[in-house]
């Protein structure tokens, strides 16, 4: 029987040019020096084992990513579920949580619950950095993933982390396209470009930079 990765979350080589310019623009603009970084839900690694930092931990549920991200020796990667972050790093001692593609394969509850666990591992002025589909920009093919369980856009996602805990830094409506799945070649200039320019055709999906404003009542 075939699985999630091998028909929708292929791995694509060229997946590797888009992430290593990606990670240079967060490292310039947005990530501190020497911070520790996690990400969740690391897939094949490609943010995390391309992203600047003093130290990296990647958590991951699937374990069939586990023969791709073998190549980053200096990755603590941990194959387990999310929900296990208090056991994996400790409190108030990540810099940057980073999530990519993640938040809309879960209910809103789901969601709530891991972003109180996240708001426990951050430091007082922890960074979470999310880049997802934006609904507004993709409606037609955003179910076809079929693993989309919540709709957000970049408004709605970013009124929905003020309440959890968050302030909003940067809140990008269309920052790469919907999918990195091309026939257009892919070169790491024409990325870089793209990147840093106010006109992204074909932008699908959003990103928010968001600080930790409030940990009072988490336990």
């Amino acid at each position: 029987m075939k699985s999630y990765t091998t028909t929708r979350f292929t791995f694509l080589p060229e997946r590797r040019v888009v992430w290593k310019e990606v990670c240079r623009y967060l490292n310039r603009n947005f990530i501190p020096d020497r911070a520790r970084i996690l990400e969740l839900g690391s897939g094949y690694g490609d943010f995390i084992g391309n992203i600047e930092a003093k130290e990296r931990f990647a958590i991951e549920r699937d374990v069939r990513f586990k023969q791709y991200v073998s190549q980053y020796n200096d990755v603590t990667f941990h194959f387990a579920d999310v929900l296990s972050i208090p056991d994996i790093v400790s409190r108030d001692s990540i810099d940057v949580v980073f999530c990519s593609n993640f938040f809309e394969h879960f209910e809103i509850s789901d969601i709530q619950e891991q972003l109180r666990l996240i708001r426990t591992v951050l430091k007082h002025d922890g960074k979470l950095i999310v880049l997802q589909p934006n609904y507004q920009l993709c409606a037609r093919r955003y179910f076809d993933d079929w693993t989309h369980k919540s709709i957000f856009t970049h408004d709605s996602f970013a009124d929905f982390l003020e309440t959890q805990g968050f302030d909003i830094e940067r809140c990008f409506k269309r920052f790469l396209p919907f999918s990195m799945k091309s026939h257009l070649p892919i070169n790491k200039l024409l990325v870089r470009f793209y990147l840093n320019s106010w006109v992204k055709p074909f932008a699908a999906q959003f990103l928010i930079v968001a600080t930790l404003v409030n940990t009072e009542n988490d336990l």
